[in-house]
């Protein structure tokens, strides 16, 4: 449970372990959302965990494929592989 009249007293890592403890709970399917949402959360913890990405990077595939695996909903990933062969296929 989260009140958010208390969230003043929290200092920044415990306000960071939140973070990751709902990343946890949103990657297991624990946490309700929608892809999009899904989609913007799991970017916004991969730019908190890895910085910014320059496009130039030559691990940015690799990197990439880690970003999903850790922040990104399994229920949604499984799906977008799907979506994938779909639109490879047309």
């Amino acid at each position: 449970m989260y009140y958010k009249s208390t969230s003043r007293f929290e200092t920044d890592r415990e306000k960071l372990l939140l973070t990751y403890q709902i990343n946890e709970d949103i990657v297991t399917g624990r946490f309700p959302l929608n892809r999009d949402l899904a989609l913007e959360l799991s970017s916004l913890m991969a730019q908190v965990e890895f910085g910014d990405i320059k496009s130039t990077d030559v691990a940015l595939n690799q990197q990439t494929s880690q970003m999903l695996d850790r922040f990104y909903p399994k229920k949604y990933k499984d799906s977008a592989s799907e979506d994938g062969v779909r639109y490879a296929d047309n």
